[in-house]
Parts: structure tokens; C-alpha cells; sequence
């Protein structure tokens, strides 16, 4: 949550952060995500809305980024977790997705939808 908070998206002019911190936040995160991925069971149900939320709001693509997320769909779809949610993290959770999701690939939208259907 506070790397997506240092990289804000560019406004339309094009004037952001220095590229330099864009792609030294952008490595720290893929490396955050990546330990994520090793431990989504273990995270808590606020992580895992701050974390998903981050990740879309960075943009971030890769596998460690692909792994992390659909650990968090399968733990979400199961049902395990999703009373633990404050409605503020459920909100986040459906942004993220949408912004994951949106395009056109096929599994993460099939992955979207899981987690949209969920009991």
C-alpha cells in the first residue's frame, strides 16, 4: 500500500515521479510480491485488500505478480476469509480485480469472476 501511495499514477500531462524512483519502487515491489506469493494463507484479510489494491493501482505484471494474485483469488474463493473483510477492504479487492482483470486475458478474468461469485 505505501509503495502505490509513493508512485502515483502520472497525470495526463505525463509528469510523474522521476523514472528512476518509478523503477526503484517498481523493483521493490516485485520483490514484496514475490515473498507474498510464498505466504498468501498467512496474511491477514486486511493485507490481502491493501496488497491486491497496491498491485492493480501500481500496474504491476509478471509472474510473481501473476502467483500472488491467484493465490489470493483461491484463498478468496474458498470462503475462508471473506468475513474478515471490513466492507472498505471488500471494495478494494472488487477495484483490484476489475483493474487486473480488465483486458483480455482470459484466466484472469475467469479468476475475476471466481472471486465475484464466491459464496
Amino acid at each position: 500500500w505505501g509503495l502505490a501511495r509513493l508512485r502515483p499514477p502520472a497525470p495526463e500531462g505525463g509528469r510523474g515521479r522521476p523514472a528512476a524512483t518509478a523503477a526503484g519502487v517498481n523493483r521493490l515491489a516485485q520483490a514484496i510480491v514475490h515473498e507474498c506469493a510464498q505466504r498468501v494463507s498467512e496474511l491477514t484479510a486486511q493485507c490481502v485488500a491493501n496488497s491486491l489494491w497496491a498491485v492493480a493501482r501500481l500496474r504491476l505484471r509478471r509472474e510473481a505478480v501473476r502467483d500472488f494474485v491467484e493465490g489470493c483469488l483461491h484463498e478468496l474463493s474458498s470462503g475462508r476469509q471473506l468475513r474478515t473483510f471490513t466492507p472498505q477492504g471488500l471494495a478494494n479487492i472488487v477495484w483490484a480485480v476489475a483493474e487486473l482483470c480488465g483486458g483480455d486475458d482470459a484466466a484472469a478474468q475467469h479468476q475475476g469472476e471466481e472471486l465475484l461469485t464466491a459464496n
